[in-house]
């Protein structure tokens, strides 16, 4: 990704922005880092924490002029995916619900 982003950015600066430090987060940033300057030896990467109370990291780079941005769109598949991963739990115990009523004809909110 990096690399991607060194090539359509029109200067040296690219943001990055992560949520929290967790395990491999530095990993990742430092993948992205050396892709871009492998494109560009002159990138600057800017990391900005998402999950920070009061992050605004979009006026961070907005001020800074970064308008090359990666990170975002991960977050927005992570909670797409876990609204998944919720639904289908709740669908599943549902059905394990129904299908206890279905075998014992009785209550199922006992």
């Amino acid at each position: 990704m990096g690399a991607l982003a060194a090539s359509i950015t029109d200067g040296n600066n690219l943001g990055y922005v992560e949520q929290f430090p967790l395990y491999g987060t530095v990993s990742n940033i430092n993948a992205f880092a050396i892709g871009a300057q492998f494109i560009n030896p002159w990138a600057k990467i800017h990391l900005s924490w998402n999950g920070l109370i009061n992050a605004n990291w979009k006026e961070e780079f907005r001020r800074k002029e970064i308008h090359t941005i990666s990170g975002p769109e991960f977050f927005k598949a992570l909670r797409a995916f876990q609204s998944l991963v919720f639904i289908s739990a709740v669908m599943e115990k549902l059905a394990s619900m129904l299908r206890q009523q279905y075998i014992t004809g009785g209550n199922i909110m006992k």
